[in-house]
């Protein structure tokens, strides 16, 4: 490997990326979240209180992103510093991770490049970057896998080369546990190395490490799916993974059309993602390149690109969040095409190439140092969410914090108000199902039934309905399931609490027992 200067230097402006991703993330702190995040956090905060998940509270897909967040809320509570935690964790170890493969495969120059990018790239507000949806414990996880799958250097002992491939194989095993068809990555990653370079110089120790890898991720998901059998939840965690799943993608048309969708240039790069059009392009370079002059490196990425490109389309869905896979592979790819030009047309004026780089990090932080300065915590979620959808979080967000005052002295239901529990700092009622984000359909009747059964077996002191939900014959679920409730359980709104956007209704029981 040619060093453009000795690694120890690369640790001070590593360190000084550190610090501005964490910084930049800190603005972010009060920020209104979505949904997604939000109900991953109430989960994870009835958790704690003993809750159990696919039986008290139902899950959409695998339990992995919930076990991310139970961690940071046993290690700071239920709160934003939680959330801001996750985030900056995850965005710190996946630029770090960055840097090693790049610095391995190129150089320091191109760590540095790399590493910048990702910094640049993983604070995007419009692109949803700067929050820790579960995009980003997925790329943090993964980039650390292929770091760990990375042949030894040249004098190093071998030795602990098959422990390396089995926390790899774990990394890739918490990944695909936060969304399961994550596996797509390494397995397209694997199978490029199989079928491109098993025989170069190398290549069966290089399998043979994958088959490590890839023999503790079915050993841990045989041990997930035995455990949760031997608890009775095995019914629940296989609605989640596969019922689900499949009536997610079959809502955009099945798994073949939606991959067929995501080949239409809008879909592949969506618009919110246009101005990255140089780093893609840059991705595709460094990967058609590498592959003709059979340099490994781009043969794992050219598999790892294809695995995103899966992964993203599979949904069928164009969430900006979905893209944020992307970054990992556009931070490597644009480190090592500086990496490799200067060094090809700069090597005799090594501060000509450092000014190069310099003038590349200024030019990516510049821009994004500009939207953050101008895009406070308020308005980042009408940027990402527009007005109706920033409008719904940044409300919820209110409301929630008006009702924590009640401490958690009264139960709490929410139909529409997403994230109130989280906000609010109360457990949701048991069973809680969030198939009530979902559309009509998606989950089987059983779940809501189930908690139409408890919210009338032991109705919450206040509900908070969407306005929108009230008079209307919807068939959200959510609208549904408060009109069986209030059918049988008496309520009243209040003019103490909600607004325009919602209206909030205390039990009438409650009321009149309530002291004067």
């Amino acid at each position: 490997m040619n060093e453009e200067w000795p690694k120890r230097l690369l640790l001070w402006p590593l360190a000084l990326l550190s610090v501005l991703v964490v910084a930049l993330r800190f603005r972010y702190l009060n920020e209104p979240f979505d949904n997604d995040i939000t109900i991953r956090m109430s989960y994870a905060m009835a958790a704690i209180h003993g809750a159990a998940y696919y039986s008290d509270l139902f899950v959409f897909g695998p339990p992995g992103g919930l076990w991310v967040n139970e961690l940071f809320v046993r290690l700071l509570g239920g709160n934003e510093y939680a959330v801001f935690a996750m985030g900056a964790s995850c965005s710190l170890m996946a630029m770090w991770g960055i840097a090693g493969l790049a610095l391995r495969w190129s150089g320091s120059l191109a760590a540095l490049v790399a590493a910048a990018t990702w910094a640049a790239l993983s604070i995007g507000i419009s692109t949803e970057a700067n929050q820790p949806n579960a995009e980003a414990y997925v790329m943090a996880l993964m980039v650390w896998g292929f770091v760990l799958l990375q042949q030894p250097s040249q004098g190093k002992h071998l030795a602990s080369w098959p422990w390396a491939a089995v926390a790899a194989g774990l990394l890739f095993f918490l990944a695909t546990a936060v969304k399961h068809h994550m596996v797509f990555m390494p397995l397209c990653a694997f199978l490029a190395h199989g079928l491109i370079r098993w025989r170069a110089p190398g290549g069966e120790r290089m399998l043979k490490r994958w088959l490590i890898a890839g023999t503790v991720v079915g050993a841990c998901w045989a041990g997930l799916l035995t455990y949760y059998a031997l608890t009775g939840r095995l019914g629940a965690l296989w609605d989640g993974l596969v019922g689900h799943s499949l009536a997610y993608a079959a809502a955009q048309g099945g798994v073949l059309a939606n991959l067929n969708a995501n080949l239409a240039f809008d879909q592949l790069v969506p618009e919110v993602q246009r101005g990255h059009l140089l780093l893609y392009a840059l991705l595709l370079v460094v990967v058609v390149a590498g592959v003709l002059r059979q340099w490994l490196p781009a043969v794992l990425i050219m598999g790892w690109s294809l695995g995103t490109w899966v992964a993203i389309s599979l949904p069928g869905r164009g969430y900006p969040h979905y893209y944020l896979l992307w970054y990992p592979l556009l931070s490597i790819a644009t480190g090592l095409a500086l990496g490799f030009i200067v060094k090809r047309y700069l090597s005799r004026r090594p501060l000509l190439g450092g000014v190069a780089a310099g003038v590349v990090i200024a030019m990516l932080m510049g821009a994004k140092l500009t939207e953050v300065a101008l895009v406070d915590a308020e308005a980042a979620v009408r940027v990402k969410y527009g007005r109706s959808g920033g409008g719904l979080f940044s409300g919820a967000r209110v409301l929630g914090l008006q009702l924590r005052d009640l401490k958690c002295a009264q139960t709490i239901m929410e139909f529409g108000a997403s994230g109130l529990h989280f906000w609010a700092g109360c457990d949701p009622p048991m069973p809680f199902v969030d198939s009530l984000y979902a559309a009509p359909g998606q989950f089987p009747d059983k779940y809501r039934e189930a908690m139409v059964a408890n919210l009338v077996r032991q109705p919450p002191h206040w509900v908070v309905v969407r306005r929108s939900f009230l008079g209307a014959e919807r068939d959200d679920p959510r609208a549904v399931i408060w009109r069986e409730v209030s059918k049988t359980v008496a309520y009243e709104e209040t003019r103490a609490y909600g607004g325009a956007m919602f209206a909030v209704f205390e039990r009438k029981d409650a009321s009149a027992a309530a002291p004067q």
